[in-house]
């Protein structure tokens, strides 16, 4: 639904080559949410996505009465990043559970849809200006996370070498 309003708060504010990061981005989502309800786990829309949704829908009311786009699209974001700040944690956490070359794909991906707005305009820049951010953001925090994972075993067994000397 996020990435949806998204898309289409880019294409009433007039994007052109840069819609096909927020389509595809979309098409992606819509995929994997086919996939998890066929393999997923859990309940079909919990307390959490019944929020999101509300809100979200919020962000649609705020542009049909005011007829700007940026408003649904500051809500969608803002939104986002709350799942967003979630996925970096257990990026770094547990960066097993999240595919690297996904996310830094995304990350490229975002950078590319920087470039392909053409323009300095706020408001075609802003999702993919936060998608760079995020996914790069996710990488970096998997990255550290699998450096943490190798070094704490060779710091735990230098400081019991250490202690039984």
């Amino acid at each position: 639904m996020l990435g949806a309003i998204a898309l289409g708060s880019q294409i009433y504010e007039g994007a052109t080559a840069s819609l096909w990061f927020a389509a595809m981005q979309v098409t992606g989502t819509v995929v994997i949410f086919a996939l998890s309800i066929k393999w997923g786990t859990g309940t079909f829309v919990n307390r959490c996505d019944a929020c999101v949704l509300i809100a979200a829908a919020g962000g649609l009311v705020a542009w049909a009465l005011t007829e700007t786009a940026v408003y649904a699209l500051a809500i969608t974001i803002s939104i986002s990043l709350l799942g967003g700040v979630m996925t970096v944690v257990k990026a770094y956490r547990d960066p097993g559970t999240e595919t690297l070359t996904t996310w830094f794909a995304s990350f490229c991906t975002a950078a590319l849809a920087i470039v392909a707005v053409g323009e300095l305009n706020w408001v075609l820049l802003a999702y993919p200006l936060y998608l760079f951010a995020l996914n790069g953001a996710i990488v970096g925090a998997m990255m550290l996370g699998r450096t943490r994972s190798i070094a704490a075993p060779l710091f735990t067994h230098h400081q019991t070498k250490n202690a039984a000397q």
